[in-house]
């Protein structure tokens, strides 16, 4: 089972609201949480935001190989990503909150707020 370890990052998207936070794993991997927003037209050319389609978990996996020609390493990063679940949600974001009090970051406002949203399986709350 995925533990999340200690925060990296949270942010919040400029694609209308995603949500996502970036921790390192117990296996040293670092991942992303991200919650994707869901929009529907509200008139001409606006959008608004009516809730979240179920949590992403995103990773990059490095890999190298070696040439059987020159010799030469070539190293190559993927991205990765897996769907995740509201309780998964949840569980990452329970053992995350023990670190928020001393996170530094200019996005800490972005962390309860997806604790709102998991809560609420991605609804949008009032003041999500």
């Amino acid at each position: 089972m995925l533990t999340a370890t200690f925060p990296t990052s949270l942010d919040i998207y400029r694609d209308g609201g995603s949500l996502s936070v970036t921790f390192m794993d117990s296996e040293g991997v670092e991942r992303t949480l991200l919650f994707p927003v869901r929009l529907a037209a509200d008139g001409a050319r606006k959008f608004e935001r009516v809730g979240y389609f179920s949590p992403t978990l995103e990773w990059f996996v490095h890999t190298s190989r070696i040439s059987h020609i020159t010799g030469l390493e070539s190293v190559d990063t993927k991205q990765e990503a897996r769907a995740s679940s509201w309780e998964e949600a949840r569980r990452i974001l329970s053992e995350l909150s023990r670190f928020m009090p001393q996170f530094q970051t200019e996005y800490a406002h972005v962390f309860p707020m997806m604790v709102k949203v998991a809560a609420s399986d991605g609804a949008l709350g009032e003041s999500a």
